[in-house]
């Protein structure tokens, strides 16, 4: 299994990153075959990559962030394996393993502390739980809603201002991916052909594998670290038409989902940032042509994917994100799948329960009493964090909104800067439409707050913001 590792330590680390992508592919396919595989291979990376490794070389190499990477974009494959995995194994995983790399070599920087205080906002509404009869449920509630949070919490003290060199930062974005050449692999094996697939206005489950939220924001973060490297020359995947065509696969597998937020918004994280830095800074004027030309091919690459996509769906894909159903144009609410009413009840469960909120995971019974159809679990984070925690909801999302605004004035460099506000508007953007239901959205905000410094500076024990060289554009 070690093959599979694109670890800079492994005795494979001159492997071609574009062999280990196919590799994965073919893992994937395998495991689609065989899932009963897939525990195996989660316990070697919890187990071996996530323990013996961190602990034998102290994390001197960032082991734990590594694998902790890995284990998060596997997230849908442990899903769609069935294979009798706890369901929020993974948030627990990456956990566990960020855990392990603190203690192999324990580092913590002054304002850390922020996400302890993020995490401790939302215990006190535990508290509402408590009956004897009914632990069990209330055991599932917690941890099907704090899992994601507390994954967040360990993500942001682990990554806070952690040095990691611009090499160091290539590794990790190929730990993403490669996990997604398996999935994409998984899914053309054990999804239905499209012409055997009903699209209807509503996402889809059949293409999707599972989630299709989850699995397009899976796959759109792929898209989102290709065009980040793209922009930065990061060498993440060296060969350009690889790299395309990988873009190209991750592209056409989330069209496929019919989930809107989950692609749609690295896409428009991708063009705010690049407007705003075009306008900002001089740094960014002066690469214009060049940007414009990549913007372009990636602009064309999407578009072919997305018209054979739509194609192929009968036109479905088109009337999904125009927001056509039968030949009519649907409302807003049903446009947003239910959200918006959905939020209207999280606001006056808050009025009603201003201090404490009615507790974790109770929203799914109250919703209902509110006048909802159906019992529903919170698909917003920022109104399930009213409804269930109250007044101290309202902290924890203060602390999520502004903290990285403090921290984005506090660099000084065009990458910092991109890194921090691409890694939490994703989490925010996933947040927005899924709550917290898988662990790298949650990682990625931690990420998001590290300290890119060049690959000859990163044995100095300390590095101020603003020291690291900006990385060349395109």
């Amino acid at each position: 299994m070690s093959l599979l590792i694109h670890n800079p330590t492994s005795f494979l680390k001159n492997m071609p990153f574009e062999v280990n992508l196919g590799l994965h592919a073919i893992v994937g396919i395998v495991c689609a075959i065989q899932p009963q595989l897939v525990p195996i291979w989660i316990l070697y990376i919890i187990l071996i990559e996530g323990t013996v490794k961190v602990f034998r070389n102290g994390n001197a190499g960032g082991q734990a962030h590594l694998a902790a990477a890995y284990m998060a974009s596997m997230e849908m494959i442990s899903r769609m394996s069935n294979s009798g995995l706890p369901h929020e194994l993974t948030k627990y995983a990456v956990i566990f393993i960020l855990m392990n790399g603190l203690f192999a070599r324990p580092r913590f920087s002054s304002n850390s502390w922020i996400f302890i205080f993020y995490f401790l906002l939302l215990i006190p509404s535990i508290l509402l739980l408590v009956d004897a009869n009914q632990l069990e449920m209330a055991r599932q509630s917690v941890s099907f809603n704090l899992a994601g949070p507390l994954c967040l919490a360990v993500s942001g003290i682990y990554f806070y201002r952690r040095l990691i060199s611009q090499q160091q930062l290539v590794h990790l974005f190929q730990q993403f991916l490669l996990p997604m050449a398996a999935t994409i692999a998984w899914l053309f094996i054990s999804t239905p052909r499209i012409s055997e697939i009903d699209f209807n206005f509503g996402a889809n489950f059949a293409a999707s594998g599972y989630g299709p939220n989850q699995m397009a924001s899976l796959l759109g973060f792929g898209i989102l670290i290709i065009g980040i490297a793209y922009l930065f020359r990061l060498p993440v995947i060296q060969n350009k038409w690889i790299a395309l065509v990988f873009f190209g696969l991750l592209s056409y597998r989330g069209l496929l989902t019919f989930s809107r937020g989950g692609m749609a918004a690295p896409l428009i994280i991708l063009t705010c940032l690049v407007v705003y830095f075009l306008l900002s800074n001089r740094h960014f004027r002066s690469q214009f042509g060049r940007l414009f030309l990549i913007i372009g091919l990636f602009a064309l690459t999407m578009y072919s994917v997305y018209s054979y996509a739509n194609q192929q769906t009968g036109n479905a894909l088109f009337n999904r994100y125009a927001g056509i159903n039968y030949g009519k144009q649907v409302t807003a609410e049903k446009y947003a799948s239910g959200r918006i009413q959905i939020a209207e009840i999280d606001f006056r469960i808050f009025l009603d329960n201003p201090i404490l909120g009615i507790g974790p995971g109770m929203g799914n019974d109250q919703r209902v009493i509110y006048g909802y159809g159906e019992r529903v679990a919170a698909h917003i984070e920022f109104t399930r964090l009213l409804a269930e925690h109250g007044l101290f909801g309202i902290v924890a999302l203060a602390i999520l909104l502004f903290f990285p605004v403090w921290e984005f004035y506090h660099r000084r460099t065009i990458f910092q800067r991109f890194l921090l506000v691409a890694g939490v508007l994703f989490c925010l953007s996933f947040m927005a439409h899924s709550a917290t239901r898988i662990a790298l959205p949650m990682f990625v905000y931690g990420l998001a707050f590290i300290i890119i410094i060049p690959d000859d500076r990163i044995r100095s024990s300390s590095v101020s913001i603003s020291s690291g060289k900006m990385l060349r554009l395109v």
